[in-house]
């Protein structure tokens, strides 16, 4: 079922000390190399989790996409509530005031 969460947290320790270990010699392709293992094998597992969750309940693994579109529409309501607070009448024609 996908790797395991706890064996990528140990691989970040070995993340750190493969950068520390290659720091003088450490050229451009291990430079690369380990910012790519950052993202997919560090940084990117809770997608990967989500990815297997999903085939076995669809729910469960978009609930953080539902979550997200009710605090939009939550956001859209009260921007437009305020906006109905500061709208003015349209029909209304303003003159200077004249001087006496």
């Amino acid at each position: 079922m996908g790797r395991d969460f706890s064996k990528k947290l140990v691989n970040m320790g070995g993340f750190l000390y493969f950068c520390v270990l290659n720091y003088i010699t450490m050229n451009w392709k291990s430079l690369w190399e380990s910012i790519a293992y950052l993202f997919e094998d560090v940084l990117l597992t809770p997608l990967d989790a989500i990815r297997t969750l999903e085939l076995d309940n669809w729910w469960l693994a978009n609930i953080m996409s539902w979550v997200f579109i009710l605090i939009t529409f939550a956001a859209l309501v009260y921007w437009l509530r305020k906006l109905a607070e500061f709208d003015e009448p349209t029909d209304v024609t303003y003159f200077p005031e004249e001087k006496l």
